[in-house]
């Protein structure tokens, strides 16, 4: 739940031409795979690479433990 927040605070505080910007890219890059999958598995994976980009540019680690090394 923490995480969702993160998240809407980043989206939030992210200016507008940069979330295009990294939706245009998320576009680009699933693009291969669309016609392999059901469009309730691109638009989670959408949103994951969304949410990974603005945590990497953002530089803020992710809070699950499943992603700690």
């Amino acid at each position: 739940m923490l995480e969702e927040k993160l998240f809407a605070v980043l989206m939030a505080a992210t200016p507008d031409d940069d979330l295009v910007g990294v939706r245009a890219e998320a576009d680009r890059d699933l693009a291969p795979y669309r016609r392999n999958m059901t469009a309730a598995q691109i638009e989670q994976l959408h949103k994951q690479y969304v949410h990974k980009r603005l945590l990497e540019r953002c530089g803020v680690p992710r809070l699950s433990l499943f992603y700690m090394h």
